[in-house]
Order: C-alpha cells, then sequence, then structure tokens
C-alpha cells in the first residue's frame, strides 16, 4: 500500500497546472529538494507560534526560532492575536482511500484543530493571490479526511527586507465542502497512483520508506496499570476546596465550599448553569469574551484545592488569564499545563452515559478506555494470518478486532461457499462418468478397419455405376443410330424401347443399391456408434481431470477455511484478553451493546447501571477527580439517590445540577 502526504498530492496538482516543472516535483519526492529563505522564514513564524513563550527573549524583545532566525516582538504580537492559542497545534491523523485497483494511505497535518474547524495559519512572502488557496487540494483533503465543517486560513502577508521582516496584511477566510468533493479527491489520488507507478517511485511512499520511526501506540495493560495506581492512590486524589465566582455570565458574585457531592438546584435562570460553565471554562483554558456578565469589564473565578493550590482566571473583553499559586504563594508557570495533567475535561458525564441510547452508550466507554491493538496483539494471535489483514488498525481496539473479525468471517464464509459449490459439481460429474467394455485403442482399433471396409465398399459401388453408366450409354447411342434410319416408322417402337431401357438401368440400380446397403448400413451403424463412444470416452477422460482438479481445490479450500477459522477463535481470544483486562469487572461489548455478566445493560438493576456509569467516569478523572455533571433531573428518584451513593463512594468530587421550583440552592455533602 502506498502512503502519500497532502503536501506532495498538493505539489502534484501543481505539477499538473505547469506551477512546478517536473524535475522540481521529483526533487519533492526524492527528498532532495532544498528549501529556500522564505520556507526557512515560515518555518521559524510557525515555530514561534507554537512555542510563544519559549522563543521569547525578553532582554532584547524579539522572537527567536529554533532555526536561528529572528522576528520582531510587534509582529508576533499581532499575529498571535488572530491564533486560537487553546487550539492544538500540528495534528496528524491519516485515511484510507480506495481506488479501485488498490488502497492508499493518504496522511494529512495540519496547524491547528479546534473542535470540528481546522486552522492553517500561512505565510505569505509576494502578492496575496486568493486563487492560490482557493485552487488548493490541501483543504479539501482536510475536511473529508478529519471530517471537518470547515477549514479557516490566516494568511500573514509579510515582507522580508533589508531593515528586518514587515507585517503588510492579515488575511482571512474559510472554505467548505461542494457537492464534487469526493469526485474531485479520488481523480487527483488516482492520477498521481497512476504517475508513480508510470515512474517507478513506488519505493518512494512505501509506509516504511527512510525507516522512519513509528510512535508506538499505547498498550492496553499499561493504561489499566495506570488506572489501577490511580485507584491505589484514591486518597491522594485532589479536590476543589473552595469556588468564588464573580461577574461571569449570570452569576454577580458567589462563594461556596463544594464537597465530594454538591447539588446546585433551582429553576431555570437561576444560574446553575452559569456556575458549571464557569467551573469547566477555568479548566479548559481559551477566551471567551461572552463569559462576561452584562455590564461588567472584568469577571473572575478563584479556585482553592485542598492541597494549598490557588487558580485564578480573570476575564476582560480582550483576553483571558489564568494564574496558579501553590500553597506557598509561589507563580507556577504554563498554568494551563499543569491544569491538563490535574484533570480530563473528556471525563464522561454519567448521568449522559446512563441516559444515552445505546450506540452513544458505547461511544462513551470507548472514549473512556482508549484501547489501541498493535500489530504485536494481531501476530500473537492469529497463528501466522496477521499478514492477511487489510485493516489500517486505526481507531478503538475493539472496533478494529471487529473490522477484521468481519473481514475474515467473510472471506471464509466466500470460501465455504465455493468449497460447497465445488463439491456438489464433482461429485454430480462423476455420476456422469461411465464404466466402458473396450480400450480406448481397442475402439481405435475398429474404428480404423471400419473405416477401410466403408472405403473397399464405396470404391467397388463406384466401379459398378461407372459401368452401368457406360452401357447405358452405348445402348442409347445405338438407339439414336437405329432411330436416325427408321426415324419415321420406328417412332413409336424407338420411345417404347427408349422407355425400357430406362426402367431397366432403374431396376439395375436399386438392385446395386440394395445389394450393397444390405453390408454397407450394418457397417456404417457401427462405425457411428463406435466413433460416438470415442467421443463419449474422450469428453469422460476430460471429466475425470476435471474430477481431480475439483478435489484438490476443495482440499485447498478446506485448509483455507480452517486457517480462518483458527484466525477467527485467535481474534475471539484476543477480544477476551483484552475485555477481561477492562477495570470494570464483567463488563463487554457485545453486538454493539455493553453488557455485564451476559446481561445487557438496559436489562441491569438500577444499582449496577448507575454504579457502570460512575466507574466509566471515574476511568477519565486525573488528579483533580472533579466531574461537572448537568441534566441530574433526567433520573428519577430512585435512580438519584443511588447515582449520589455510588458518586461518594467513587471517590470523585462531582458538582450536579437540578432543575427546581426554588430559587438557587446549594448543598454540599463531606465526606468524613
Amino acid at each position: 500500500m502506498l502512503k502519500i502526504a497532502v503536501t506532495t498530492i498538493e505539489a502534484f496538482r501543481n505539477y499538473q497546472n505547469g506551477t512546478i516543472e517536473l524535475e522540481d516535483f521529483l526533487k519533492r519526492v526524492r527528498g532532495e529538494f532544498t528549501p529556500s529563505r522564505y520556507i526557512d522564514l515560515g518555518s521559524a513564524f510557525h515555530d514561534i507560534l507554537e512555542n510563544i513563550e519559549l522563543r521569547y527573549i525578553k532582554e532584547l524583545n524579539i522572537f527567536k526560532a529554533k532555526n536561528g532566525l529572528e522576528f520582531e516582538y510587534n509582529i508576533i504580537a499581532q499575529c498571535y492575536e488572530k491564533i486560537v492559542s487553546d487550539a492544538p497545534f500540528e495534528v496528524k491523523i491519516t485515511k484510507i482511500y480506495d481506488t479501485g485497483k488498490e488502497n492508499i494511505e493518504v496522511v494529512a497535518k495540519v496547524d491547528q484543530l479546534y473542535g470540528n474547524y481546522v486552522i492553517e495559519n500561512k505565510t505569505c512572502w509576494g502578492m496575496f493571490d486568493f486563487e492560490r488557496y482557493f485552487g488548493s487540494c490541501q483543504w479539501k483533503f482536510y475536511l473529508d479526511i478529519f471530517e471537518a465543517e470547515r477549514v479557516f486560513y490566516n494568511v500573514f502577508c509579510l515582507s522580508d527586507k533589508k531593515d528586518g521582516i514587515e507585517l503588510r496584511n492579515i488575511e482571512q477566510f474559510s472554505f467548505n465542502a461542494y457537492p464534487d468533493l469526493m469526485d474531485d479527491l479520488n481523480e487527483l489520488i488516482k492520477d498521481l497512483v497512476e504517475f508513480i507507478h508510470a515512474k517507478n517511485l513506488e519505493e518512494f511512499f512505501a509506509p516504511d520508506y527512510k525507516n522512519k520511526e513509528q510512535r508506538p501506540l499505547p498498550v492496553y495493560s499499561e493504561i489499566k496499570q495506570q488506572i489501577q495506581l490511580i485507584n491505589e492512590e484514591e486518597e491522594s486524589t485532589m479536590n476543589i476546596q473552595k469556588i468564588k465566582i464573580a461577574n461571569l455570565l449570570g452569576i454577580e458574585e458567589l462563594e461556596f465550599d463544594p464537597g465530594k457531592f454538591t447539588l446546585i438546584e433551582g429553576k431555570n435562570g437561576s444560574g446553575k448553569t452559569s456556575i458549571l460553565e464557569s467551573i469547566k471554562h477555568a479548566l479548559n483554558g481559551g477566551h471567551d469574551a461572552k463569559l462576561l456578565r452584562n455590564g461588567s469589564d472584568k469577571g473572575e473565578i478563584v479556585l482553592v484545592l485542598d492541597d494549598g493550590v490557588q487558580l485564578t482566571k480573570t476575564v476582560t473583553p480582550n483576553k483571558s488569564d489564568v494564574k496558579i499559586f501553590d500553597k506557598e504563594g509561589n507563580r507556577i508557570n504554563k498554568p494551563q499545563t499543569y491544569i491538563d495533567r490535574l484533570i480530563d475535561m473528556l471525563s464522561v458525564n454519567p448521568v449522559q452515559f446512563l441516559t444515552a441510547d445505546k450506540k452513544n452508550r458505547v461511544n462513551y466507554l470507548l472514549e473512556a478506555i482508549p484501547m489501541k491493538l498493535t500489530k504485536d496483539h494481531l501476530e500473537k494471535s492469529l497463528n501466522g494470518m496477521s499478514g492477511r489483514v487489510r485493516d489500517d488498525l486505526n481507531g478503538h481496539a475493539l472496533e478494529v478486532i471487529g473490522r477484521i473479525y468481519k473481514q475474515f468471517y467473510d472471506e471464509r464464509t466466500g470460501i465455504n461457499r465455493a468449497l460447497k459449490e465445488k463439491s456438489a459439481t464433482m461429485t454430480q460429474l462423476k455420476e456422469s462418468v461411465s464404466d466402458f467394455n473396450s480400450s480406448p485403442k481397442e475402439i481405435t482399433d475398429k474404428i480404423k478397419v471400419l473405416e477401410n471396409k466403408k472405403g473397399e465398399m464405396e470404391s467397388k459401388k463406384s466401379m459398378f455405376m461407372e459401368q452401368a453408366v457406360r452401357n447405358r450409354m452405348k445402348k442409347l447411342d445405338d438407339e439414336e443410330e437405329r432411330f436416325r434410319e427408321e426415324v419415321n416408322r420406328l417412332r413409336l417402337e424407338h420411345e417404347e424401347n427408349k422407355e425400357a431401357i430406362h426402367n431397366h438401368f432403374d431396376s439395375q440400380k436399386t438392385d446395386i443399391q440394395s445389394k450393397f446397403e444390405e453390408k454397407y448400413l450394418p457397417l456404417l451403424s457401427e462405425l457411428t456408434l463406435l466413433q460416438e463412444q470415442a467421443k463419449q470416452y474422450a469428453s469422460h477422460e476430460k471429466t475425470r481431470e476435471l474430477v481431480e482438479q475439483f478435489h484438490r481445490e476443495c482440499q485447498n479450500l478446506k485448509e483455507e477455511s480452517e486457517k480462518l477459522s483458527g484466525a477467527l477463535t485467535g481474534l475471539d481470544n484476543l477480544k477476551e484478553d483484552l475485555l477481561r483486562e477492562l477495570p470494570i469487572q464483567g463488563l463487554e461489548i457485545k453486538e454493539g451493546e455493553i453488557y455485564c455478566k451476559d446481561i445487557i445493560f438496559d436489562k441491569l438493576n438500577t444499582a449496577e447501571q448507575v454504579k457502570i456509569a460512575v466507574e466509566v467516569a471515574k476511568l477519565r478523572a486525573n488528579e483533580l477527580g472533579i466531574i461537572c455533571v448537568d441534566g441530574i433531573e433526567r433520573l428519577d428518584n430512585d435512580t438519584f439517590n443511588e447515582f449520589k451513593h455510588k458518586a461518594i463512594e467513587s471517590g470523585l468530587q462531582m458538582i450536579v445540577t437540578k432543575v427546581g421550583d426554588s430559587e438557587l440552592r446549594i448543598q454540599s455533602e463531606m465526606v468524613a
């Protein structure tokens, strides 16, 4: 399978439209391309944006990239304002495209990924040309591969002058999908693949070209050990001791001490959601001016942890600032990194898990347990059949196993069907083959003898017929001569004699035919029978060969089916091994539904369902084991009470909201 980067496909598109020469494109493919100063400047610019704090030299008030190139502070500051600072940089994924002849792995790496949006930060060192970006195939591939809703471009138009780099302008625009998008992508891939094969460039697109270091996939057993370690150190999990909110959303001023289980209850519009959103924003990072309370220029949320650490996030119309101080009052650098280590905002909302349909509930579980399947897993489980796997192993381990299982199951089904059909045909062919009393040589010898006799008889027949014809001609000639002499007197007699001669000839002819047919017809009949037997023997000999061939093919198909059955068994065992490692005892996924101890989730009692929901949420909790739960009113009283009991028992700190009839009320339960 070929592995092609989107940037290479874009370079090929530029070669197709004449923007770059063939040799330049081939140099890119072979890794011989020498980057220009503008490419180096672009790389430096990206490096600074992605590592803004590390690249700033305060004494000189400049930014210096890893490759040594420098940018003035005011240029980077203006550009950085357009960057979504909390969106991850350099996000890379792949997708398999089917050309109809082979599968192609396409690699895409975007500058930033923010939710359902792709963000590309580009530098332009000449005249800005919108058509260049519009005609590019890169944003089209990003829409498809990342399943993005839209691709946004920030194009920073710069000039490289003698006295330094100058920022001329910043262009911003975006693209979304159109009806013929997939047709255009597939056509471009097919053209490039044909070019690669025509130029014998396959080695440069092999998955292991240049022995690129492959990042090892996480082994689930390691994740399980981490989860077990967290569970063992449960007593050391940090909690939030105090929360202060001022001028955020619907909250003017609020302070409370959350317990292990904090219920925030009140009617709609009383501020329940404002509290949760404020907490989430403090931990999530990023800036959102809409969080400010109407009429306020500054909002703030303070979280005090039980180990003395204090986190303060201040929100103004233009920016948000996070400060974290340890218990000694020392400021902690890289606050967002510190927060990310404490908490995983992808923790599953247990109420969502309980009330979701079966498909989303399975997705929540898989997200909570990031299980990956490696090639080593397959090689150990498939007994030599791992080379047959067509799957790219991307996705959750259980989903990948399901896809591979389907591949092998479908292959075995096809082979068993072919085996059944060939066996039935072989049986029919066997039944059609009959036994002969004579050998092929004996039949051939008899045919030759009878053909010789036939030839002799036909020769004699021809000889007698010729003699009879000659006699007839002589007598007719004599009669004609006599007729001419006595034409007037003997005309009537002439006609009668001529008729008598004809009658005599017919009689003679019939007699000759009769004499020969007595011996000729039986000979011809026997000859025809033997010729037919010879054909049948040849046909039966061919049928015997087919029977032998089908027998061999049936044996091969049977062996192949047995191998695939062994592979399916190996996959079943692998799945069982992985499921046994799940941190929730007895939990497994079968046919797209969650089971616990062989009982489908929806048929478990309330206590068991709640227990599983809380355990799933617990899997993603980090050091700061806090989970914000909205919509608890969707649970009935019994389920709510059971949920509350399990939540407190879990060791997590949960802050939940519930719609009620009263004004805002906060109830915190502490655990001794």
